[in-house]
């Protein structure tokens, strides 16, 4: 089964599967190019920067791969089940883990830079990370399943601030004009100010 979506690149589509496979095929024929068993199940969409390929495990592996082969460069264990696809910026790959984690890894070897749990009354408790981050102004924007919307400093992981929708955040937040678009299970698409998280409108 596939439960994420594909990454496409010169010609290639680049497909992660619930058995733990990541395969490439020729977007043209569909022939397969090549294909690397990652262990466990995978629901994070692979994300292509440069020649690298990235992608998580629910094992809470991640995976730097080389695009053209296939081959790992490297591999690192999350603190928890990772489920959505990572970001790029600058040096630095992000992701949140379904352990209620946001961690920063070196995209050159793979080491991480910080982390920042999600504990205590502002969250509810530990916020699981279902949808992806985004990245802008400096920032990673998130959304956990206890409803919250987490603005995170990029370079160090320390709370910016935190929004509070009234359900589950799956989605993963769109960045424009200053502004954070992101939807929530209580049928609303809220529109926040990146700096300082108040509601525009909703």
């Amino acid at each position: 089964l596939v439960a994420s979506s594909p990454a496409i690149r010169d010609g290639i589509a680049y497909v992660a599967t619930t058995k733990g496979r990541l395969v490439a095929f020729d977007a043209a024929t569909g022939r397969r190019l090549w294909r690397r068993q990652l262990g466990s199940s995978i629901e994070s969409s692979p994300v292509l920067f440069a020649q690298a390929l990235y992608v998580g495990t629910l094992d809470g592996d991640l995976f730097k791969l080389d695009r053209r082969t296939g081959a790992i460069t490297w591999r690192v264990k999350a603190p928890g089940p990772i489920k959505s696809a990572v970001a790029i910026w600058d040096k630095k790959v992000i992701v949140g883990d379904y352990a209620g984690h946001v961690s920063a890894y070196s995209r050159q070897n793979g080491v991480r830079l910080w982390a920042t749990t999600s504990p205590g009354k502002r969250f509810r408790g530990p916020g699981r990370f279902y949808a992806g981050p985004a990245v802008s102004y400096g920032r990673v924007y998130i959304g956990n399943i206890n409803s919250r919307v987490v603005a995170l400093q990029v370079d160090t992981g320390a709370i910016a601030w935190v929004f509070s929708a009234k359900e589950f955040v799956y989605s993963s937040a769109a960045i424009a004009n200053r502004t954070v678009f992101v939807g929530s299970y209580d049928k609303q698409l809220y529109a926040l100010d990146a700096v300082e998280g108040d509601v525009r409108w909703k």
